[in-house]
């Protein structure tokens, strides 16, 4: 059997919101309705050595799972029930469209985002705090926006592709895995094709219990 899955490699966000740990997720309409094209979508998060707070972190490495069909219910329904005002939005300056932020362990996102590993290869995580392509970035102490700032395409492919290398080796590692397959499409409504036998579900419900 077979399920498509996508990968999302970001800096990950170092403090809380809303007193929460978040993973985030791009707003634009086609980011979102590409959630009901895949299963799953794994979340991966990076040092970057422009933002030190981030070097070393608890979460660096973090690998989190959401399923694709109830992450677009979160975000185009259910979040701001919970949320007035949009509060997990997160607006960069001189960005064009926002950010969702999705929160780790809250009533509404537990059963179907949760933390299911972590990535602790010292070559991965190196690799990954090199391939920093945002606008934000620490100076003098000071977590500061440059919005002048020109952001390197060609960086940005480079981490979402290493990304997906190191979460296709994660799933390979996970039982009733038989092979996994990149889009090699960049337009492509999902990044990864995953072959399974038939007991993987169940296999993967009791990764994340």
């Amino acid at each position: 059997m077979i399920f498509k899955a996508s990968v999302k490699t970001q800096t990950l966000r170092y403090s809380k919101n809303q007193g929460y740990e978040c993973v985030a997720h791009p707003i634009s309409k086609s980011q979102i309705d590409s959630l009901l094209n895949v299963k799953y979508v794994w979340f991966l998060g990076c040092g970057d050595y422009r933002i030190p707070e981030t070097l070393g972190h608890k979460r660096e490495g973090e690998i989190a799972r959401a399923k694709g069909p109830e992450c677009h219910n979160w975000l185009t329904k259910e979040q701001g029930k919970y949320f007035e005002k949009n509060s997990l939005i997160v607006y960069p300056k001189g960005e064009k469209e926002p950010w969702f932020n999705i929160p780790l362990r809250h009533i509404g996102t537990r059963d179907w985002l949760k933390v299911v590993g972590k990535i602790t290869d010292k070559d991965d995580l190196e690799h990954l705090r090199h391939m920093g392509s945002g606008k934000w970035e620490t100076n003098d102490g000071r977590l500061q926006y440059f919005k002048n700032k020109k952001i390197d395409p060609n960086i940005m492919g480079k981490k979402g592709a290493i990304g997906e290398e190191i979460i296709k080796r994660y799933i390979l590692k996970q039982p009733g895995v038989n092979k996994v397959i990149s889009s090699g499409d960049v337009y492509a409504k999902y990044d990864l094709q995953v072959y399974y036998k038939e007991k993987l579900d169940e296999e993967l419900r009791r990764e994340v219990s």
